[in-house]
């Protein structure tokens, strides 16, 4: 049988854009507090060191749900998770623009460290599903492109509206961001079935391997 990937003869563009989108806002999303240390430690009256672990938070739960995610989603479609990952990326800033304690600012976090790790670990075979195998360079490198992007602009431009509109209102701006991803990806995402032996039996046969 034909795998998904040759059986795909038209690119589906605006999809992978989407995805370019999403990687944008979702690496935005996770150092843009590196500007606003300062500001978020004074207004929830905790250390700047406690308000850095906030970055930390997120890349202990990337990790986490870069390993699970394959082998507890089979069978789903990859383009509802994806559209779930959006609708998390919303929840979790909003969670941290209207954190009222830091167990919330974390809680928010945490959130958020789930989505970087999911949508990353799905963009590369997503990828293979939306275009055909002469444009998989260019449209992987299109996807992959956000992570400049967002490095680039994220830190200093949260810098410069968090002085200017103040630290929750960037975040607020960040989950605007997330809902624009969202109605992206609805409109332009393809169905995308899940391809088989992501299981957890075949992670551990990996690790088996020499």
């Amino acid at each position: 049988m034909a795998s998904p990937i040759s059986l795909q003869s038209k690119a589906h563009w605006s999809a992978v854009f989407s995805l370019f989108m999403g990687v944008t806002s979702l690496i935005a999303a996770e150092f843009i507090p590196v500007s606003l240390l300062t500001p978020i430690a004074h207004d929830l009256s905790i250390t700047e060191g406690m308000a850095g672990q906030t970055v930390t938070a997120v890349g202990v739960f990337s990790v986490l749900a870069s390993l699970l995610l394959s082998p507890l989603s089979q069978g789903i479609d990859r383009r509802r998770i994806l559209l779930a990952f959006s609708l998390l990326l919303v929840v979790s800033n909003l969670l941290v623009a209207f954190a009222s304690s830091y167990g919330v600012l974390l809680a928010g976090r945490a959130l958020l460290g789930i989505c970087v790790g999911g949508f990353w670990s799905l963009a590369p075979a997503v990828t293979l599903q939306l275009v055909p195998p002469r444009d998989l360079p260019r449209a992987l490198s299109i996807v992959y492109a956000g992570v400049s992007v967002a490095t680039i602009l994220s830190l200093p431009l949260a810098s410069y509206l968090g002085h200017l509109l103040g630290w929750r209102n960037v975040f607020l701006a960040t989950s605007a961001l997330g809902g624009i991803m969202f109605v992206w990806q609805y409109a332009a995402m393809p169905s995308l079935p899940a391809r088989p032996g992501n299981g957890f039996q075949n992670m551990f046969a990996l690790l088996r391997e020499n």
